[in-house]
Parts: C-alpha cells; sequence; structure tokens
C-alpha cells in the first residue's frame, strides 16, 4: 500500500469522531501555545454571520496562505493540489529559505510534489502520508488531503506576516514604473527636441537619409516605447495610484500617465511636422539639383561655343589682311555676335547660381567659379578680338571703316592726354586707388572665430576711414573740371573719367557699408556661437572624464548633477536656439561668409546633439551604478544582520540555566528571530537573482587581458567612427581614462569616449557575494535550529527541577487538573524532542530518564494522596482491593511503556553506556 492508502484507513477510523485534534504548530512556538492545542474546528472565520464549518475554514485558510502566488488556485481539495504548487506555496509562504518556489515553473509535477513532501518531513517534522502518485491523479482523494494539509495547519496556523510576493512585488512594481516613466520621459523630451530641429543638411542624399531615419524612427523606436507607456498606464492603475493616493509613494508631476500622454502627442506632433519639413526640403534640393544640373549643362554647352570663337579668332586672324574690308567686317559682327550670345547666357548662369546660393545649395560655390571662370575666358576672348581682328582693321582707311578709325585714334589720344595732362594723371590715379579698394572688398577673407572676425573688423574700419578720407579727392577732382575749355577734347575725356570716378566711389562706399555691417553681424553671432560653444564644451567635460568605477562616487550629489544639468540644458535650449536663428537668418540674407556660418551651426548642432547622448548616457550609468551600489549595500547589511544573528545564538540563546520565565522569553524571542530569518530567506534569494544584473563597474578601469564585449549607452559619430545606441562592440584598450579604442559592429576600430559604453552583467564578485551569503544564510539556520532545540531542552530540564521538588504537601495543595495538565505537557513535550533527537545523544539518554523519574515521583505523590484519602474514609476492604490493583495496574503500564522504550532505543556501543544501561534495566 501507498501512504495515501495507509493514511486513508485510519481517517476511517477516526470517521465516528470529531475533526482530529491538531499536531503542535512549529518547534519555535511558545509553550503556552504548545500546551493549547490547535483543532481544525477552532479556527473559523465568520462572514456574512455566519460561522464557516471546519473544512471551510481550513480551505479558507489554504487560500490565504497561498494568495498572491502565480498560478496557485486553491478551490477544494482535490484537483487544485494535483500539481504540487500549493504544497510549495505553503511552505514558501512560512519558510522561504526552505523552497525556491520560482524553480516550480521548471520541474515536473511530481517532482514539485516530491520536493514538498520532502522538506515537510525533513525540515518541518510533518509526518509524510502522502505519495505524488497519491496525489498525481485525476481525482485525488480528498480525505487524504485534509489529513495531510492539517498537519501543514498544525505548523503555520497563522501565515507569516511578511509575504514574499505581495508587498515586495507591489514595490518592484512602483520602482519599475517610476525607472521606465523616468526612461520614457526622458525619451520623449529629448526626442521632441530632436524632431522640432530645423537643422537639415546642404545635400539632397543626407536630406533623404534624415528621411530615411525619420521613418525608422517611427517604425522601429516608437512602437517599443509605445509599449512601455502602456505598461506604465497599467501599473498606475492596477498599483501605483493606490499607494499614491495613500501617499506611501511620491511620483514627480511630469511622470503620471496624463503627462506622459500629453508629452506622448508631442512628440507624435513634432515628428509629423518633422516628416513634412523634410519632404518639402527634400522637394526644394531636388529643384536647385535639377537646376544645378542645368547650369552644369550649360556651362559645358558655352565653353564648347568659347573653343569655336577662340578658333575662329585664330583662324580669320592671318586672313584678315587678305580680305575685302566689308568681307572683314562681316567675319568681325559674326564673333562679336557670337561673344554677345555667350554674354547673354553667361548673365543667365550668374542668375541661376545666385538662386542656388539663395538656395543654399552645397555646389553653388564651385558652381560659381565655374561661370566664373567661363566669365573671365569669355573677356579673355574679348579682348583678343578686339586685339587681333578690330585692331589691324581699324587702320585701314577705307570709307566705310571711318567710324571706327576714329573711334582706335579716340583711345589713342586719350591715353596721351593721360599722360600728358596733371589733372588728368590725378583723375586717373583716383579712379586706379579706388578700383584696386573695391578689387580689395571683393577678395578679402572673413574670418570664422572671434579673433579672425574682430580683426578683420578692426582692419575694415581702418579702411573705411582711409575711404572716408578720399572724399576730399573726389570733391577735388569734380571742382577741376571747370578748368577744362568748353567743348574741348580734354574736358570730354575729364568728365568721362570723373563719371567712373563718381561711379566706382559711390560703389565703394556702398561696398565698405556693406562689409562694416557684415563683419559687425558676422562678430555678433561669432561671439553667441563661442560662448555656446564654451557653455556645451563646459558640461561635456565633466561627463566625458567621469570614472564611473571610482569607489568614491557621490550618487546622491550625481543625481542631484542629473537633475540640474537636465534642467540647464531645457533652460539654455531658448538661447541655443536664438544663436541658431541667429546664424539662419545671415544666411537667407545671403551674408558673404554664409558657408563659414554654415559650418558654425552644423558644428554648434553637433555639440548639442553630443550633450543630449552625454545626457542620456549619464542617465543609464548612474542607474546602473545607483544597482550596483544599493546592491553590495544590502549585501553587507545583509551579512551583518546575520553576523550579528550568529553572535545572539552564540551568546544569549547558549545559556545552560534560566528560570521558567527567562525561557519563555527566550523561546519568544527565537520565535521573532525566525520570522526574521524568514524574512531574510526573501532577501537573500533576492540578491542572489539580482547579483547576475550587477554590472562589474570595476572592470572600466581593469586591465584587459582579451577584448571585451561592451554595449553603447548612447549613439556617437565623429569622422570615420560612428556607433549607435545600443551596438555591441569589442572594447580592446581602456588604459585612455576618457578616451577606449573599440570596434563596432561593422569592424571599424576607432578612439570613442568610455562614457558612451557599459561593461554588461555578471559581475563575479556580486555572484561569489550572494553565494556566500546563501552559504552562510544556510549555516545560521542550521545554527538557530541546534540552539532552539536546546531551549527547548533546557527549559523541560527547568520545568522537571520544579516537578521534582514537589512532596505531599504541594502536590495535595495543587488543583486535579492543574496537575494532569502540567505532567501531561511535560510528558508531551518530551516525547516531541526525543522523536526529533538522536536516540544516542547523551542529553536524550538523560531526558528519557528524567521524565521516568518524574512520572515515577508523579505516581507515587498520587498513591501517598490516595492512601491519605483512603485512611480517613471508611472504606471497605474491597475499595483497597480496587485501588491497589488500579495502582498496580498503572505500575506494570509504567514498566511496559519503560520496557517499550528501552527495547526500540539503540544498544550503546560503549561498555560503560552499556553497563549502566544493564544496571538502569536490572533495578527497574
Amino acid at each position: 500500500m501507498t501512504r495515501g492508502e495507509q493514511s486513508q484507513l485510519a481517517i476511517e477510523q477516526e470517521a465516528t469522531t470529531q475533526t482530529p485534534r491538531l499536531l503542535e504548530s512549529s518547534a519555535t512556538q511558545t509553550r503556552s501555545e504548545r500546551r493549547r492545542g490547535h483543532k481544525i474546528s477552532d479556527i473559523t472565520f465568520t462572514q456574512n454571520n455566519e460561522n464557516l464549518t471546519a473544512k471551510d475554514a481550513l480551505l479558507r485558510w489554504a487560500q490565504r496562505t497561498t494568495d498572491r502566488y502565480p498560478g496557485v488556485k486553491v478551490r477544494d481539495f482535490t484537483t487544485s493540489w494535483r500539481d504540487g504548487l500549493a504544497f510549495n506555496a505553503i511552505i514558501h509562504r512560512n519558510r522561504p529559505d526552505l523552497v525556491d518556489f520560482r524553480s516550480c515553473r521548471t520541474r515536473t509535477v511530481r517532482e514539485n510534489l516530491e520536493v514538498a513532501f520532502s522538506v515537510a518531513e525533513r525540515e518541518l517534522g510533518v509526518t509524510r502520508l502522502l505519495d505524488p502518485e497519491d496525489v498525481d491523479t485525476p481525482q485525488p482523494d480528498e480525505k487524504s488531503l485534509i489529513t495531510y494539509i492539517s498537519s501543514l495547519y498544525d505548523v503555520f496556523p497563522e501565515p507569516a506576516s511578511h509575504h514574499p510576493f505581495a508587498e515586495d512585488e507591489k514595490l518592484r512594481k512602483a520602482e519599475e514604473y517610476r525607472d521606465l516613466s523616468s526612461s520614457l520621459h526622458t525619451w520623449l523630451r529629448q526626442s521632441t527636441t530632436l524632431l522640432q530641429s530645423r537643422s537639415f543638411p546642404p545635400t539632397l542624399s543626407e536630406v533623404k537619409q534624415l528621411q530615411t531615419e525619420n521613418a525608422r524612427f517611427r517604425q522601429e523606436e516608437v512602437p517599443p516605447r509605445l509599449q512601455d507607456k502602456q505598461r506604465l498606464t497599467k501599473l498606475w492603475r492596477d498599483e501605483v495610484h493606490s499607494l499614491v493616493r495613500e501617499q506611501r509613494l511620491h511620483v514627480d508631476v511630469e511622470l503620471t500617465p496624463d503627462n506622459l500622454e500629453a508629452s506622448w502627442q508631442r512628440m507624435l506632433t513634432a515628428h509629423a511636422e518633422r516628416e513634412r519639413a523634410l519632404k518639402d526640403e527634400a522637394v526644394r534640393l531636388e529643384k536647385l539639383q535639377r537646376l544645378a544640373e542645368k547650369v552644369h549643362r550649360e556651362a559645358k554647352n558655352c565653353d564648347a561655343r568659347l573653343d569655336d570663337v577662340e578658333r575662329r579668332i585664330s583662324d580669320e586672324e592671318p586672313r584678315l589682311g587678305r580680305l575685302h574690308p566689308a568681307d572683314a567686317k562681316r567675319v568681325c559682327d559674326q564673333v562679336d555676335r557670337d561673344l554677345r550670345h555667350i554674354e547673354d547666357t553667361l548673365k543667365a548662369l550668374f542668375r541661376d547660381v545666385q538662386l542656388l546660393f539663395d538656395g543654399r545649395y552645397h555646389r553653388a560655390s564651385e558652381l560659381h567659379k565655374l561661370v566664373q571662370k567661363l566669365h573671365q575666358r569669355w573677356s579673355d576672348l574679348r579682348l583678343a578680338y578686339q586685339q587681333r581682328l578690330l585692331a589691324p582693321l581699324s587702320s585701314k582707311q577705307y570709307k566705310l571703316e571711318e567710324r571706327k578709325v576714329t573711334k582706335q585714334r579716340q583711345v589713342i589720344s586719350e591715353s596721351r592726354l593721360v599722360e600728358t595732362h596733371e589733372y588728368l594723371k590725378f583723375l586717373q590715379s583716383c579712379l586706379d586707388w579706388v578700383q584696386e579698394k573695391l578689387r580689395q572688398l571683393e577678395t578679402v577673407e572673413w574670418g570664422c572665430e572671434v579673433p579672425a572676425v574682430q580683426a578683420a573688423l578692426e582692419r575694415h574700419q581702418a579702411d573705411h576711414r582711409l575711404i572716408d578720407q578720399f572724399q576730399k579727392n573726389v570733391d577735388m577732382c569734380i571742382s577741376r573740371q571747370g578748368h577744362f575749355e568748353e567743348g574741348s577734347e580734354e574736358r570730354a575725356q575729364y568728365q568721362k573719367q570723373l563719371a567712373q570716378l563718381e561711379r566706382g566711389f559711390s560703389e565703394l562706399l556702398v561696398l565698405s557699408n556693406k562689409r562694416l555691417s557684415d563683419l559687425d553681424a558676422l562678430l555678433e553671432f561669432a561671439q553667441s556661437a563661442a560662448a555656446e560653444m564654451r557653455w556645451l564644451q563646459e558640461r561635456q567635460q565633466p561627463e566625458v572624464m567621469r570614472d564611473w568605477s571610482s569607489p568614491t562616487l557621490n550618487l546622491v550629489d550625481l543625481e542631484q548633477h542629473q537633475g540640474t544639468l537636465t534642467a540647464e540644458v531645457e533652460a539654455r535650449e531658448s538661447a541655443f536656439n536664438a544663436t541658431l536663428d541667429l546664424g539662419s537668418s545671415l544666411v537667407r540674407q545671403q551674408h558673404p561668409a554664409a558657408r563659414a556660418i554654415e559650418a558654425q551651426l552644423s558644428a554648434l548642432q553637433a555639440q548639442w546633439a553630443w550633450l543630449l547622448e552625454l545626457l542620456r548616457a549619464l542617465e543609464a550609468h548612474l542607474r546602473h551604478a545607483a544597482h550596483y551600489h544599493q546592491f553590495f549595500k544590502e549585501a553587507r547589511e545583509c551579512e551583518q544582520w546575520m553576523q550579528r544573528g550568529e553572535e545572539r545564538l552564540n551568546t544569549t540563546f547558549s545559556r545552560p540555566s534560566f528560570s521558567l520565565e527567562e525561557g519563555e522569553r527566550l523561546l519568544q524571542q527565537m520565535q521573532e528571530l525566525r520570522e526574521d530569518l524568514a524574512r531574510y530567506a526573501g532577501i537573500v534569494n533576492t540578491l542572489l537573482e539580482r547579483s547576475r544584473q550587477v554590472l562589474p563597474l570595476k572592470q572600466r578601469r581593469a586591465p584587459l587581458p582579451r577584448p571585451l564585449r561592451v554595449t553603447a549607452v548612447c549613439s556617437y559619430s565623429q569622422l570615420n567612427m560612428t556607433v549607435a545606441r545600443g551596438e555591441q562592440c569589442w572594447l580592446h584598450d581602456n588604459t585612455q581614462r576618457d578616451r577606449w579604442k573599440v570596434a563596432n559592429a561593422k569592424g571599424h576600430e576607432g578612439q570613442v569616449p568610455g562614457v558612451c559604453f557599459m561593461i554588461p552583467p555578471p559581475n563575479p564578485e556580486a555572484i561569489e557575494l550572494a553565494e556566500s551569503l546563501k552559504r552562510k544564510y544556510d549555516l545560521v539556520v542550521k545554527l538557530w535550529t541546534k540552539k532552539q532545540h536546546k531551549l527547548r531542552l533546557n527549559m523541560i530540564f527547568a520545568t522537571i527541577k520544579i516537578v521534582k521538588a514537589w512532596d505531599l504537601k504541594t502536590f495535595r495543595a495543587m488543583e486535579p487538573s492543574q496537575r494532569e495538565s502540567i505532567i501531561r505537557a511535560l510528558n508531551e513535550d518530551a516525547e516531541k524532542l526525543l522523536a526529533e533527537g538522536d536516540p544516542t545523544d547523551p542529553d536524550m539518554r538523560r531526558l528519557r530518564e528524567e521524565i521516568r523519574l518524574c512520572n515515577k515521583l508523579f505516581e507515587d505523590l498520587m498513591a501517598k494522596l490516595r492512601e491519605e484519602e483512603a485512611e480517613k474514609s471508611p472504606e471497605s476492604p474491597s475499595r483497597r482491593f480496587a485501588d491497589l490493583s488500579a495502582r498496580l495496574e498503572k505500575l506494570l503500564q509504567e514498566k511496559e511503556r519503560t520496557l517499550n522504550s528501552r527495547t526500540q532505543a539503540h544498544i550503546p556501543r560503549d561498555v560503560d553506556s552499556l553497563d549502566a544501561l544493564v544496571v538502569q534495566h536490572k533495578v527497574g
């Protein structure tokens, strides 16, 4: 028969009686609790003013004990217990150090049942009435299960106040909500800032890359974050909201679901607007691209036409002297028409290039240089045409060419007049000075950094003063035109050149004033950009240089620093955007230094994005460091508590003698210590699980015996080295404090700031510490069991000492029920202790002997009391015979119990003990 069949037979024998008396609650209960005894019928729950039956009460007890355990639903005393989870849950609820409930999911049903029955029998003293095959059936026997569950109730009549899965789970979910909401809030803020940026790259391919990244953001980054938001809503509804309402948990306003939803909508709006802006920008750049291609085609065509003109000039030059003047004129007119057509084309090209500049096309300067080169070539050919074709033709004295010859003679006479007339010569020098200044203004550099712009501004201010002073020379030239005769050739020549001087000087004044204004605006932008760059670098440097492996990190200060830095970035954003707007405005206004300004804008945006990435890295490192230091702090505290507990067990609970009152107090303290041990079992198991998630922070500065895998906590992009957040890389060298040599997923190697990476778990030090705590805890539990056993033994000896001090007078003064209760409780305690102990233990042998003597003393005192009562009462001889027979029967029963006990005990192995046992047998 199985244990179940054996227990069924016992149950049937008890069916006519009430629900059986339950065994004692646990070895750690006080004597008063053990003496009371528990019955299932004593367990009642009142609901709707109705008392439950004993069976229903036991079912309610099982449901209360297994409440909140995943996968455990106790509805009856049959199929609800088949999988073994409920048995394991009852043990784990009260003694989490004995079973690992989470591992039940990985075991079979019968393995779970075997673990529960074995642990209950070995550690809790619960008789194994069932085997796994008795329970793992389609319809387990209800009576057998009730009997066994009653035995578990005997050990744990009240569930432990600390629920391993209840409060810890609620607080864990609250912490999960706080971490997840903080992460989502930071991601939403940073993502919205990036999505609201309108500083797009200048090339079409880069804008299309941004469109791809924007689509990838929607497809890859948004869905996981949406799941996080939905998870937060569920956590808030199920757990967190009640904690906040009861003021047991504080959650920042921006982390509530309503504010997170508002931030989420702002992010989606910013994403949609950015998508539209990128589409518009792509369309605009495509138009500019087509215009640039048109300019390039026409420039190539123009170059070919210039080649043709150059070839015709070279071909016609030697033939010109042999041609008739009319034919020569036709040749010159044809070349002149071609040059004018090319000039019109170049003007159109210049207009198109200006449109490209206005649209900030990235190759506008290159195409402008190309068109300028063509224009210069056109100018050279125009001059060659005049010198090589027109000049020889004008020297011929034909009537048809009279106008041309006169023009050439006029040019020659103008040159001679300038050389011979003082006023004309001074006027020419002024004109040359103005043209030189114009050329200088067109070619002068603008500078990029603040010192260079300041130097350029100071130089131009000096030049501008010279230009203002040159006004006197212009006025002098104007006043001298009256010195020439009216209608003379010299006056005409002077007025012509004076008009050129006035136009040139006016243009020079306009350009000088414009450059002065442009330099002022450029200096203002450069100073603002330099201030922003310094501010960004000042915030970046500490983050890049921070050593996260340092044991002296002050996490409280770092958390405050994170909040302060985030607030500073948010507050600085408006000033930063104002600088960007200033630069963008200068670019839109076609500032001459637009390319330098765009380079500055790109650098600022890159540094701002880098600071945001460093903020993301700070958040990640702070979270991991907090987990790291919190784990070791809790582990050390747990270790210290176990050391104090061990010392207390070896001192306070190791006293060899004490009074009954002191013993009761010590037993109560032992019970409290057991509850603490049960609570710390969950802590130790939690630490054991958490140890596998602790990062090896010390490894960040430890030498590398081989390449180490690391994970990027933020993105990094510089030159030819790019790392994306979450990317797995290989660390090859960490000797430099601020930069590590890594290889990214594509195999590219480069120097990247170490702050961009975390070294993933495991941390061997944390795992070893947690495992040592587990070993230490097991030793303390064994020591507690030993000391509690010894304390109970000493309590029994103290009680025996009191009983052995009774005399007939004391015995007579006691109530009969009191005497019976004391001796019965003493025997029950002793029998239970003897059943738990080793029969060969000298203390157990002594206890057995002391109990025998106590019982003998009790019987002797009872006999004497009855004799006194018999002598005082006129009883018949038959009554005395009955009393004598009863005493004889009790004596024989006592001898029988003694004999049975000795026959069941092990025979000692040593001679002395054997001799003592022989003597006891002969005497007894």
